[in-house]
C-alpha cells in the first residue's frame, strides 16, 4: 500500500496539486537560469504549437538545460509508449519538485498484492518521492523518484 494521496486530473489540472509531496514552480519562459531537476514533473497547459490538447501533459524530466529537456513521456507524440522525448519550454506550467520523504528505501518498492498491478520498470537508483497520477480512462500510474534522478513506474488497471 502506498498511502499517499492519488490526484485524479487531467494533467492541466494538475498542476500546483499534491502539495505534501511537491513544490511548485510556474515557468517563466524569459529565464534561461530557471529549470527543473531531474525527478521533476513537469506539467504543460493547453498549447497548439508544441500539440497539447485541453487536457495538457505531464512529463518527468530526465536531463534539462536552460532552453529544453530530456523526458520520460509517454502519449507524446498521441498513442506512443513510454520513451525518452526532447523538448522545449514551450507551453509549460510549470514543474513540481519532490520534497524528502526522510529517508531512502532501497528500490525497487514492494509489488502491490492486489490484482491488476504490473511490475515495476525501472532504469535504476533508490526512491526518494512516489508519486501517482490517475488518467481518465482509469488508469493508475505510480512514478517513483529516486535519489539519483531514475524513474521507476508502474501501473494498475482494475480487473474486469
Amino acid at each position: 500500500m502506498l498511502k499517499i494521496p492519488i490526484i485524479w486530473a487531467d494533467a492541466i489540472n494538475w498542476f500546483g496539486k499534491d502539495n505534501a509531496y511537491l513544490d511548485w514552480t510556474r515557468n517563466d519562459p524569459s529565464d534561461t537560469s530557471q529549470m527543473p531537476a531531474p525527478g521533476d514533473i513537469v506539467v504543460w497547459g493547453t498549447d497548439t504549437k508544441v500539440g497539447t490538447g485541453v487536457a495538457g501533459h505531464i512529463d518527468i524530466v530526465v536531463s534539462p538545460t536552460g532552453t529544453a529537456f530530456v523526458g520520460f513521456d509517454q502519449n507524446w507524440p498521441v498513442n506512443s509508449p513510454c520513451h525518452l522525448q526532447q523538448h522545449s519550454y514551450e507551453g509549460v506550467i510549470g514543474w513540481g519538485h519532490p520534497k524528502s520523504t526522510g529517508g531512502n528505501t532501497q528500490m525497487p518498492p514492494s509489488q502491490p498484492s492486489e490484482p491488476g498491478w504490473k511490475t515495476w520498470e525501472t532504469l535504476g537508483g533508490n526512491v526518494s518521492a512516489i508519486h501517482p497520477i490517475a488518467t481518465p480512462d482509469g488508469i493508475l500510474h505510480v512514478f517513483a523518484i529516486g535519489t539519483e534522478g531514475n524513474v521507476w513506474h508502474t501501473q494498475y488497471e482494475k480487473p474486469a
